[in-house]
């Protein structure tokens, strides 16, 4: 007897799923890959702008930013290795 794994459902309106089923359509991706694609892009986009809200913060904040560049200092000592950087 066959097993049969259970996926999970997502309900979307219907103007989405016929926008969803032309882009598979188009690009011969099944719309299971349109919908992984779309969530990981949306993902990214929300940690660029948590990292933008952070920075901001880090700008404002002359403690921090003191700290930022006092961190940088160090490590940029550590490649003073001596060794002449190649171009790629």
């Amino acid at each position: 007897m066959a097993t049969s794994v259970q996926q999970p459902h997502v309900r979307i309106n219907e103007t989405t799923h016929r926008t969803l089923q032309a882009l598979s359509r188009k690009s011969g991706e099944t719309m299971t890959t349109l919908v992984d694609r779309a969530v990981e892009s949306y993902r990214r986009e929300q940690l660029f702008a948590e990292a933008a809200v952070a920075w901001e913060a880090i700008l404002n904040d002359p403690e921090a930013l003191a700290e930022l560049e006092r961190e940088y200092a160090i490590w940029e000592t550590t490649v003073g290795d001596g060794l002449v950087r190649e171009e790629w």
